[in-house]
């Protein structure tokens, strides 16, 4: 009977390859079999029936509980350049720490990338005031003129002149 040296030798190389291999696969059996025992053995908390109403409202996209900011916006969007600055009036005069002011920083995030300015220094402006008869004095005001109305006290107007 004849033996090869050589076929022997690869034959020590494969097994002792083979142990090499087995070692990670030992530890990768641990370190999951680890894990997934720490996950079965945690305590969760018990979930009321309402979270489950919430995601399911979430994902159906239900606006009157999940509303988007400065969503009150989006009647204006149709009216206005897709780019540039447009003033916006509102009650007042612009005051940097006015909490009206907050109205002015959620339109800006809902219509950019137009650029709101709270000075009445544009050729066009949105008008959002409380009560029409405040948007008529802020227009009259800042030289104004309403070119579209779309809810009491709120609209779109152009400068005079």
């Amino acid at each position: 009977m004849y033996i090869n040296k050589n076929h022997m030798a690869k034959q020590e190389t494969l097994s002792s390859q083979q142990h090499v291999l087995s070692l990670p696969w030992i530890g990768n059996f641990l370190f999951y079999g680890m894990i997934l025992a720490i996950i079965t053995c945690s305590e969760l908390p018990s979930l009321g029936p309402e979270n489950f109403r919430l995601r399911k409202e979430f994902i159906s996209g239900n606006k009157r509980i999940f509303r988007v900011l400065g969503s009150d916006f989006s009647i204006f969007k149709p009216y206005l350049p897709l780019h540039g600055a447009v003033s916006f009036l509102m009650d007042s005069s612009y005051q940097p720490y006015d909490p009206i002011t907050e109205k002015l920083y959620m339109a800006q995030s809902y219509l950019a990338p137009i650029i709101l300015n709270a000075n009445p220094d544009e050729k066009s402006a949105i008008v959002f005031c409380s009560k029409g008869y405040i948007a008529d004095d802020r227009m009259q005001s800042a030289g104004y003129k309403l070119k579209i109305a779309l809810a009491d006290g709120k609209g779109i107007a152009e400068k005079n002149g």
